[in-house]
């Protein structure tokens, strides 16, 4: 469900193509002074708030399918890790070393979050760290962990086996594209809190934002000497929402 906050961002937009379709059909009437309120700088504010509120609907999408992804691929991970400590039993490890792999195993199932997809977003402005960050440690420490008993296993002469996925190369394979899954969700957050930083400067920013601008052309019609002009009553009566 789309949040009352986001619908309200939308509504600023739609408000403000309404504000300015009046003020065209005002013509030669509407003649501000300042540059800022000029039908050009009127404009540009909206393609502006258009485009920045497009960049921050894909990154919010991104950042989900590489939630989504990662979940996915995190999810054998403990039981493919139990497998690794069970090989190293089968292949005559000595016991001190097997105990050590057992106690990354039980680092890794003690940090194991619940496989949780993310759904597909219908409010891009809700930051990503509202949602993951409880769990972001967790995936941080699984694929530290893992990374160390794969590193223990597959440095180990005595090591063997002849399951692929548990084999040398299909271990740092998997290794590989774990942190490769889990790099993408930090790199896709970061990505979508810049383009909400842009987007709410766009809307929201003191004097030039497209909110303070929308008051300041309520104002202005407001001086212009044409009473009953329904234009000047729609572009009033236009509601714009602050943060």
């Amino acid at each position: 469900m789309t949040s009352t906050y986001e619908t309200g961002r939308a509504k600023n937009i739609d408000n403000f193509k309404i504000l300015i379709s009046a003020a065209v059909q005002l013509g030669s009437i509407y003649n501000p002074v300042p540059t800022l309120i000029q039908l050009p700088s009127l404009n540009a504010l909206l393609a502006g708030a258009e485009n920045s509120s497009e960049i921050l609907a894909q990154a919010r999408r991104n950042f989900d399918e590489a939630t989504n992804s990662r979940v996915a691929l995190f999810e054998p991970l403990a039981k493919k890790a139990s497998r690794i400590v069970s090989t190293m039993e089968l292949s005559g490890i000595e016991d001190r070393t097997v105990d050590n792999a057992k106690s990354l195993l039980k680092k890794i199932r003690g940090t194991r979050t619940s496989p949780k997809s993310v759904a597909v977003a219908s409010d891009p402005a809700t930051p990503p760290k509202a949602t993951i960050s409880t769990s972001q440690l967790s995936y941080a420490n699984q694929l530290a962990n893992f990374a160390l008993l794969v590193g223990q296993a597959v440095g180990l002469p005595a090591y063997s086996t002849n399951e692929p996925d548990l084999q040398p190369n299909g271990l740092n394979a998997y290794l590989a594209d774990l942190k490769t899954a889990h790099n993408r969700v930090i790199d896709t957050e970061n990505a979508h809190s810049q383009a909400l930083t842009t987007r709410n400067s766009a809307l929201y920013a003191d004097n030039t934002g497209l909110v303070d601008v929308s008051l300041t052309v309520k104002k202005y019609v407001k001086t212009l000497n044409i009473p009953d002009n329904q234009l000047v009553k729609t572009i009033v009566s236009l509601e714009f929402r602050r943060r």
